[in-house]
């Protein structure tokens, strides 16, 4: 976090430092996560039989790799999210493992084939855990510039393809 310092010291002042953050101005973006009702009700008992598999759990990132297949699903008019496992582990830190754990519990169901560079596997959510979305804010400032920097990243790779076909 860079600090700034808020006022000019003098004789028998303390120095207080102010958190500035490195965004433009000092608006920090907000992010919402999309889990379904059902998930979010039994989100604790999920939480305790995945939090032993993986090393350093965190709920956020549990929360956002269900997030992801949520939005997926959502954007795909096929009813299933076709995603890529090293997408998903640069926007969340072993993302693989969570994602792995949701489908060993039922709660994920992955269809379809998977030809590396081609097909992604499917992912949905199992009936019993098919419900309306709820919208909850991503409050892990770390987790929140980790996406934000692979969705920049993703953006100016798209711009450069876009600027190629023009030329």
């Amino acid at each position: 976090m860079n600090l700034k310092e808020k006022a000019p010291r003098g004789e028998g002042q303390k120095k207080e430092l102010i958190p500035m953050n490195r965004t433009e101005g000092n608006k920090i973006p907000t992010y919402y996560q999309l889990i379904p009702e059902k998930i979010l009700q039994h989100l604790p008992d999920i939480e305790s039989l995945i939090r032993p598999q993986i090393k350093g759990f965190s709920s956020d990132n549990l929360k956002e790799i269900i997030s992801i297949i949520a939005y997926n699903i959502r954007k795909n008019e096929e009813g299933s999210a076709p995603l890529k496992i090293t997408f998903i582990k640069k926007l969340v830190p072993q993302g693989d493992k969570y994602l792995l754990a949701l489908i060993d519990l039922g709660i994920v169901t992955r269809s379809g084939n998977y030809i590396p560079g081609e097909i992604s596997y499917r992912y949905n959510f199992s009936t019993e855990y098919q419900s309306k979305y709820i919208h909850t804010k991503l409050r892990n400032q770390k987790l929140v510039c980790r996406v934000r920097g692979v969705y920049d990243e993703k953006n100016k790779e798209v711009r450069k393809q876009v600027r190629s076909q023009i030329n």
